[in-house]
């Protein structure tokens, strides 16, 4: 087999490697933006369920609804 045989064979597993790696990342990647999705529809959830029980009763001590 000469070197470019095995230059071009050696090519084609990086590049095999590359796409499972990439794969791989795009999906964590998706998972992500899941958790955000559901963090984000948490906190408006909690903020409305506060405004909502804020209207019976408007006089306690305000929640503090400060995330960072």
């Amino acid at each position: 087999m000469g070197l470019g045989a095995i230059f071009v064979n050696q090519l084609v597993k990086w590049d095999d490697k590359l796409k499972e790696d990439l794969d791989k990342m795009l999906e964590k990647a998706r998972d992500i933006e899941d958790l955000f999705l559901l963090e984000s529809i948490l906190r408006s959830t909690i903020v409305k369920i506060y405004r909502y029980l804020d209207l019976f009763d408007p006089g306690r001590n305000s929640l503090s609804l400060n995330w960072t």
